[in-house]
């Protein structure tokens, strides 16, 4: 079965707000924009980054900032390839901030 223009829109827009209501669980992808659900090691602990098996070849991404994952060996976690990884993360991450005192200039 097709679905119409109209209930792709629908389908999209609930994703979107799927994604956008739980952070800490979804993101997209930066390179394919399809959804990642953040995966768990063998603890249950969530893992530091996310594949995206989309995009071709497969991609590795930092869960925080979604900057590529570099792996220096098969025996290594990785890090993530941004040293401002942190900041990066926190403004993905937080709350938007409207102070009525501030001004674009």
């Amino acid at each position: 079965m097709q679905l119409s223009p109209e209930q792709k829109a629908l389908q999209q827009n609930r994703v979107d707000e799927i994604v956008e209501g739980h952070p800490d669980m979804y993101k997209k992808c930066p390179s394919c924009c399809c959804v990642l659900k953040r995966p768990l090691d063998s603890t249950d602990q969530p893992c530091q980054f996310v594949q995206c098996s989309q995009c071709a070849p497969p991609q590795h991404f930092c869960w925080s900032c979604l900057a590529p994952w570099l792996f220096s060996h098969e025996a290594s976690a990785g890090h993530c390839s941004n040293k401002s990884c942190g900041v990066v993360a926190m403004l993905l991450n937080c709350d938007m901030v409207l102070n009525s005192s501030s001004r674009l200039k």
